[in-house]
């Protein structure tokens, strides 16, 4: 794929997630909420860990992981566990 390939490609996923009110995301936020969708999708249970593990996240220090999975679920993206080591759940959209 050569890069304009790849530039239409961003434009139209920016398209997207202004379609889903997604743009005012930053990267970081876009990136885990993305990891959540995908994990569940795969029926795989959304704990802190498993989300954290996802390709897309990995890398992130784990304090603004935290913070980030926090204000996600402050902004009604995901839906926080009743108890510690629960599972989240993506509100659908």
């Amino acid at each position: 794929m050569k890069i304009d390939g790849i530039a239409a490609l961003r434009g139209l996923l920016l398209d997207a997630e202004k379609s889903f009110g997604l743009e005012s995301l930053n990267q970081h936020e876009r990136d885990i909420y993305y990891a959540t969708v995908l994990l569940s999708k795969q029926h795989v249970e959304l704990s802190a860990g498993n989300i954290y593990s996802h390709e897309l996240v990995r890398d992130l220090p784990r304090t603004t992981f935290y913070r980030v999975l926090k204000g996600l679920a402050q902004r009604n993206l995901l839906v926080a566990p009743e108890r510690k080591n629960g599972a989240y759940k993506v509100v659908p959209h």
